[in-house]
């Protein structure tokens, strides 16, 4: 691309700067060595449409973990979750609470750190084998001292000791959109 058009395009196109998401499946999450939350599949029954999740119980708190290299472009800000998920057949009580919280390393860092503390967000179910997505989370901060291009580690939980959390089946999460702001418009 000759010269003129790229300084046209820089000069003229604005940065995309603010609010992006990543998508993590549930099946990229991986259940906790104690009290960890249960990899599953399932398939509908008419069309056989097939689904991995990470399955949470409906009366011990399970625990599931995933990392993200976080981009250079980001704020080191909070971060908010949102929770796409399903249950099983059930006929009342379809609250859940769903957790999240996350601890940020930089090159050196001990892995054996403190989690940030915990955000809820409460969602409703009712229909099995029906995708429900949640609201936003409040925002969370990421313990540690974030900075650019760290490794985050991130802590999903179902709190089944929450008031709000009723559903007597396992919740089946297909996944979480993690919301993060840059204040780059490039990660180089």
């Amino acid at each position: 691309m000759p010269t003129s058009i790229k300084n046209y395009i820089s000069n003229t196109i604005p940065p995309v700067i603010g609010k992006q998401t990543i998508w993590i499946p549930g099946y990229g999450i991986n259940p906790a060595v104690a009290n960890g939350a249960i990899a599953g599949t399932a398939e509908t029954t008419t069309n056989a449409v097939n689904i991995r999740t990470l399955n949470f119980d409906a009366t011990v708190q399970e625990f599931g973990q995933f990392a993200i290299l976080m981009p250079k472009s980001w704020n080191e800000g909070t971060l908010q979750a949102q929770f796409v998920w399903s249950h099983d057949t059930t006929t009342t009580n379809f609250g859940v609470v769903w957790g999240i919280q996350a601890t940020a390393f930089a090159n050196g860092d001990a892995l054996d750190a403190s989690w940030g503390a915990q955000v809820t967000v409460p969602d409703t179910g009712g229909t099995a084998n029906t995708i429900y997505i949640s609201d936003n989370s409040p925002a969370f901060t990421v313990a540690g001292t974030p900075g650019p291009e760290e490794f985050v580690m991130f802590r999903v939980a179902r709190n089944p000791g929450d008031a709000a959390d009723t559903l007597a089946v396992d919740a089946r999460l297909q996944g979480i959109k993690l919301y993060y702001t840059v204040d780059a418009a490039r990660d180089d």
